[in-house]
């Protein structure tokens, strides 16, 4: 897998008048479990996407991030883990690491770990994405929950049985 890898020929893919239609789109399909609907349409967003913002866009990043999720939930592991680290990789260029969209990724990424049982890794990617959350949004309480849980559930599975 390289980077460009997510970008199909964009016939059979949809017309669409307008780059939120597509996202408008692709947000129902994907909500409602169309994997297989919603993907193309986030890949051709993101071809849309590079070519009017440039490849080091954060908006290239998001639609990055979502191929990222979608390959992920699908079970295409490297496919998921190429997407989500080239998304990282724009948002740090863009927006340094201490972002609360680096903290999204870094979550992402370590479910992705923790689904591959690599849960060293997935515990490095909680404990970054919880304290750059803590310090870029110190007041969403759900959001830093959620990371709490995450980190507990990837850490009580490592904990060899008594």
């Amino acid at each position: 897998m390289q980077r460009g890898d997510f970008e199909p020929a964009l016939a059979g893919t949809g017309d669409f008048q307008s780059l939120s239609e597509a996202t408008a789109f692709q947000a129902v399909e994907y909500s409602l479990g169309q994997v297989d609907e919603a993907l193309p349409l986030y890949q051709r967003e993101l071809v849309i996407v590079r070519e009017d913002e440039g490849a080091y866009a954060p908006e290239v990043a998001a639609r990055l991030q979502a191929i990222g999720r979608i390959k992920r939930d699908a079970r295409c592991f490297e496919e998921a883990r190429v997407a989500l680290d080239e998304s990282l990789s724009i948002y740090e260029r863009a927006q340094g690491r201490r972002s609360a969209e680096v903290a999204i990724v870094l979550s992402t990424r370590g479910q992705l770990f923790a689904m591959q049982d690599d849960l060293d890794a997935a515990e490095r990617d909680f404990v970054e994405a919880l304290g750059i959350r803590r310090e870029t949004d110190p007041d969403n309480a759900d959001g830093i929950a959620l990371l709490q849980d995450r980190l507990a559930a990837v850490r009580k599975k490592g904990t060899p049985a008594q």
